[in-house]
């Protein structure tokens, strides 16, 4: 399930793309355990999401990162700063 729903937050349509991001930070929230089979996928498809070009969508990767990264290990900071140093998005 939460294969088809990290895939839709690739949607072209931005609406489909927020909802879908939305019920992963609803899941990382409320559900962390039905998150953990697939953790290391959802971190790197949310953190790609933090250099996307429309702020809705920076803003709620950043809760999720947030939330994932204070129920994890530490290790996940070296992929967000490696991301956010190629990211070429203005005012980071």
């Amino acid at each position: 399930m939460i294969d088809k729903i990290l895939d839709l937050s690739y949607d072209y349509n931005f609406k489909t793309c927020i909802t879908a991001m939305n019920i992963v930070w609803t899941l990382v929230s409320k559900y962390p355990n039905s998150i953990y089979p697939k953790r290391e996928k959802t971190e790197d498809i949310i953190i790609e999401k933090i250099c996307d070009l429309k702020m809705a969508v920076r803003q709620i990767a950043a809760k999720i990162i947030k939330k994932l990264y204070d129920s994890s290990s530490k290790s996940l900071t070296k992929k967000i700063l490696a991301k956010l140093q190629s990211c070429s998005i203005v005012g980071k």
